[in-house]
């Protein structure tokens, strides 16, 4: 069985605001995961048709910070399975999708204070872990990284 992780940056996509997402995506190119981060988070419905076009038995994770965090709601709203989500600090500035059954697990990493995050997701089998580090900071988080890295390598072994 296969693993396809959807990474996806926030504003400004591959720039210098996801600068500490993309040394992950990194990483988890660098672990051996199939990683695929060419999807834009005001994108929502090309993440959505890659996906319907994977094979069935392809296991399905999403990983997105900031609007990209976002993002990940809209694209479980459409109803296809989804294995894993890992929301790093939805913004503020736009809306989040209630996580429904098709939503395997979802953790969501957010902070109280800083402009930009402080989303908590709600719905079906949703960990809300919060953290004191800031927006920017938590696509750095190498804490916040190992439950990540964790939960992938148990849907790997299911």
């Amino acid at each position: 069985m296969s693993l396809k992780v959807y990474v996806i940056y926030g504003q400004g996509g591959k720039g210098p605001l996801s600068a500490g997402f993309i040394l992950f995506r990194n990483r988890l190119t660098g672990l051996g995961y199939d990683v695929v981060d060419s999807f834009l988070w005001k994108h929502p419905d090309a993440i959505i048709e890659d996906i319907h076009n994977l094979p069935k038995k392809t296991k399905v994770a999403l990983l997105g910070y900031s609007m990209g965090a976002n993002c990940t709601t809209w694209v479980a709203s459409a109803g296809q399975k989804i294995d894993l989500i890992c929301a790093y600090d939805p913004s503020v500035w736009s809306y989040v999708n209630p996580i429904e059954k098709n939503v395997k697990r979802t953790i969501c990493y957010s902070q109280n204070y800083d402009l930009f995050g402080r989303v908590k997701l709600e719905g079906y089998n949703v960990e809300n872990i919060i953290t004191a580090i800031p927006h920017i900071g938590i696509s750095y988080a190498e804490n916040l990284h190992k439950i990540s890295l964790e939960a992938l390598s148990e849907i790997e072994g299911e």
